[in-house]
């Protein structure tokens, strides 16, 4: 494939790219709006904001999913109600993901252990974890 060939058509995947997270993201936004859906969840307290968070299932041990950065526990709710038929699955929204509040800045990685640690806590989540 000559060089003009190849820039073309990493163009059109660029190009397809961008217009199919435009339409993930259309289709996703309003689901956190909080007017035009309820969270299947609950939301915790934790000091200086709340965090969402959603289990199912009862069995030990408790299955803990970190959805991760720019995600949100909605996004697992099916493998979440799949695995609840052998273990109680929680998942969360980090702070200021999803439909947790924002938290206190500087956001690192030690206040983020810190805040799953104070919300299963809160919620009364006994351990062991599986994460």
């Amino acid at each position: 494939m000559r060089k003009r060939e190849w820039l073309r058509a990493a163009l059109v995947i660029a190009i397809l790219n961008r217009t199919l997270c435009d339409v993930c993201l259309a289709e996703t936004s309003t689901a956190f709006d909080p007017a035009l859906f309820t969270p299947p969840g609950t939301f915790a307290g934790i000091d200086t904001h709340r965090l969402y968070y959603r289990c199912v299932g009862r069995a030990a041990p408790t299955v803990v999913i970190d959805t991760g950065i720019a995600s949100a526990a909605v996004e697992w709710t099916d493998i979440q109600d799949a695995l609840a038929t052998e273990a109680k699955v929680c998942t969360y929204d980090r702070a200021g993901y999803g439909w947790s509040d924002p938290g206190p800045a500087p956001r690192t990685t030690e206040r983020a252990v810190a805040e799953l640690r104070t919300l299963l806590q809160v919620a009364h989540v006994p351990p062991p974890y599986v994460l």
